[in-house]
């Protein structure tokens, strides 16, 4: 190596004046110079012998470093000059005043991830204008990443590393590595040789340390947990969750081991973490704006835009857990019981909570089945224990608790159940499985009870069946007489806003579920609804925000597949995904979610994962299908399904089975003219659009729909 003397004096002699040592590294040594022919301070790298041991690698050398000089860019340290000196080499470049993330994250550890988005698309801009200049850099990493002190601008420095992405020789000899292991992609650190997506990897890996402080991809998981815990105002934690997500997103696509699955280019990354950006400001309330609950059914919907792949069956499922829940009260512990059976029955209802998740669901059946195995005659067990197997399913849709709530059936009648009791436990199951013609003509009797609490959950069984075979204005009116009947249920009018919504009524329910918010705050339940009817109006920035704000009052799956949905009709398709895939985490057996996200990867170009995800909800869908009939809504998943794959003969025999099915004529219509519209039939899929409105589908949420644009 130069002692610094040396270079101070040889320098002096010429243009550059040497002020101050910087740094050492693995490249050379970095110094603050005065450039004494144009009046200003640049910093000079001198490198290490070996890089230049001979006079081939010299002379590439000079070759990178003019391609180098020409880029010009905000985000990149411009390079000015080559030039020998005491019988080294020496690289000028600009002085930047600021910090390297390297230094950075020495002091604060990890950054938020509004701001890592901010510097990561800075980043990507800086390296297109680097790649467009045919440069690799090659060494992306903290070190070489420099944080302006004035402004926070970002700048890419050091490209004693990069070589001409269409020239094969490089500094390296082949199967030799230089750069920084830590960072690298695995085909350059190879030895093999590097192109644009290495460059990208090594932007992964930055993006992963700036959000996590480590290079750890598990560091992520716990990020999101600690950012809803976390006491910053809502609108600004909503918008660091919502880019984190798309930064995990990201970086998982960006550190793909086989360079083809990464994205393409820069840019692509870029426009990922940009439309982040956009979406977390465009719900940001305006400084004077304090968003209060009372005014939530107040808000009018805008008609330009909607959506439609997803929302047809978005409204029959709305909360169906929360829907599902009936009048009919969990039981105390009857004194003639067992005190043990007692204390096992009060430790499991302590468990059953309208906010109770599936894990404390599942605990609380096991306990039940504990008090039933001591005490077979014990009523309110064997009631509470299908109570909840029944919701279990509806929150889950996993068909275990439906057959566990069958087989409940037999001890629910051993424990002394009573005929009504039974009947509209067996009506709910009916339902579940798609029954519906059974539960109407079985409930009939159930409407005369002398009981106040067996008409009214009779009453919304059969309005719930009713709505499922498509007699939506039957459906409508036996909601309102269940209301009458108990006219402060926040369930009934939560029935009601539903059935509103699916006739296209939204100011009806807007109403109905403002009700729901005054009389149950605490439930996230009416701000999704709501958000639904802002959803099904076209106005995305303000279901958004309500979908957000049920999030906050109960994570659920539910939740985040609408805020994937939100996302996948404003084609943020980034966003999108990681909101299906926190859905599909939390509710696996959902092949409405999967589909979900099988459409946005296929629609952001990744047609590899998306077959992966349409298999897989076709294997959902034949598993149901081996305990059940499909539903007209499963069979148009199916449908989608096959058509996502390329199949159209099997996607128009599902179509056919689901036109077979009663009621969901709005779906079987949807379906089809998206499945015209992906054969490329356009005046098709136009005519069945069209009649799909004309059945009551809501004319925005076409708009909209990628695949009918």
């Amino acid at each position: 190596m130069l002692k610094a003397s040396l270079v101070t004096r040889s320098l002096r002699r010429e243009r550059y004046e040497i002020l101050d040592k910087i740094g050492t590294g693995g490249m050379g040594v970095v110094y603050r110079a005065q450039d004494n022919v144009l009046n200003r301070t640049v910093a000079i790298k001198m490198l290490h012998p070996n890089l230049i041991s001979d006079e081939p690698s010299l002379t590439r050398l000079k070759q990178e470093v003019v391609m180098a000089s020409k880029v010009s860019h905000r985000n990149v340290v411009r390079v000015h000059d080559f030039a020998e000196a005491d019988g080294g080499a020496m690289i000028v470049m600009d002085w930047v005043d600021g910090e390297t993330v390297a230094a950075l994250l020495n002091r604060v550890h990890r950054l938020r991830p509004s701001l890592v988005c901010d510097l990561g698309a800075q980043i990507c801009e800086g390296l297109e204008a680097v790649h467009a200049a045919g440069v690799v850099h090659r060494d992306i990493k903290p070190g070489n990443l420099i944080v302006r002190r004035d402004g926070g601008d970002i700048l890419i420095s050091d490209f004693g590393l990069a070589h001409c992405s269409g020239d094969s020789t490089t500094l390296s000899s082949a199967g030799e590595f230089r750069g920084t292991t830590r960072y690298a992609a695995p085909e350059h650190a190879a030895g093999m040789p590097a192109d644009s997506r290495s460059d990208i990897f090594s932007v992964g890996m930055v993006l992963l340390e700036m959000l996590t402080g480590t290079i750890d991809l598990a560091a992520l998981d716990g990020l999101r947990e600690e950012l809803m815990r976390g006491q910053t105002e809502r609108y600004v934690r909503s918008g660091e969750l919502r880019k984190l997500m798309v930064l995990r997103l990201a970086i998982e696509r960006c550190i793909q081991l086989d360079r083809k699955e990464r994205y393409a280019s820069v840019q692509e990354v870029s426009a990922d973490l940009r439309r982040a950006d956009r979406a977390a400001k465009a719900i940001e309330p305006e400084p004077s704006e304090q968003p209060k609950p009372k005014r939530l059914w107040t808000l009018h919907p805008r008609s330009a835009i909607g959506l439609a792949a997803f929302a047809i069956l978005l409204v029959p499922v709305l909360f169906l857990g929360i829907k599902g829940h009936f009048a009919g009260q969990l039981r105390p512990a009857p004194a003639a019981q067992s005190s043990t059976a007692n204390a096992l029955y009060t430790n499991a209802l302590s468990l059953i909570t309208p906010q109770s998740d599936e894990r404390d669901l599942r605990r609380a059946v096991a306990l039940l089945g504990e008090v039933l195995a001591v005490a077979p005659h014990h009523a309110p067990a064997a009631n509470a224990q299908l109570r909840t197997l029944v919701r279990l399913y509806e929150t889950t849709s996993d068909l275990q608790w439906l057959t566990a709530a069958r087989k409940a059936l037999t001890r629910g009648e051993a424990a002394g159940l009573s005929k009504e009791e039974l009947a509209l436990f067996k009506a709910r199951i009916d339902l579940n499985a798609g029954l519906y013609q059974e539960v109407i003509g079985s409930i009939g009797s159930l409407l005369t009870s002398r009981d106040d609490v067996t008409r009214l959950d009779a009453t919304r069984l059969l309005g719930r069946a009713l709505e499922a075979t498509g007699r939506l204005q039957e459906a409508a009116s036996y909601y309102r007489s269940a209301a009458a009947l108990s006219p402060d249920s926040w369930l009934c009018h939560n029935d009601l806003g539903s059935i509103a919504l699916r006739l296209g009524h939204l100011g009806e329910a807007r109403t109905e579920f403002g009700r729901v918010i005054e009389l149950n705050p605490t439930s996230p339940s009416g701000y999704s609804n709501l958000a639904a009817v802002l959803l099904y109006g076209g106005d995305f920035r303000e279901a958004r925000r309500y979908f957000e704000t049920a999030l906050e009052r109960q994570a659920s799956a539910e939740t985040y597949y609408n805020l994937g949905a939100v996302s996948y009709y404003s084609h943020e398709y980034a966003t999108a995904v990681p909101f299906f895939q926190s859905a599909i985490d939390m509710r696996p057996s959902s092949q409405r979610y999967v589909l979900g996200l099988a459409d946005t990867l296929r629609h952001s170009g990744q047609g590899g994962r998306a077959r992966t995800q349409y298999l897989r909800a076709l294997t959902l869908l034949d598993d149901y299908e081996k305990k059940r009939p499909l539903t007209t809504e499963e069979l148009c998943q199916r449908a989608r399904c096959f058509a996502g794959l390329g199949d159209r003969s099997a996607a128009r025999s599902a179509l056919q089975a689901a036109m077979g099915k009663s009621g969901g004529q709005q779906t079987v219509l949807y379906t089809s003219a998206v499945l015209a519209a992906m054969e490329g039939l356009s005046s098709t899929a136009r005519g069945q659009a069209e009649k799909a409105i004309g059945a009551g589908y809501p004319q925005a949420l076409v708009r909209m729909d990628p695949d009918l644009r």
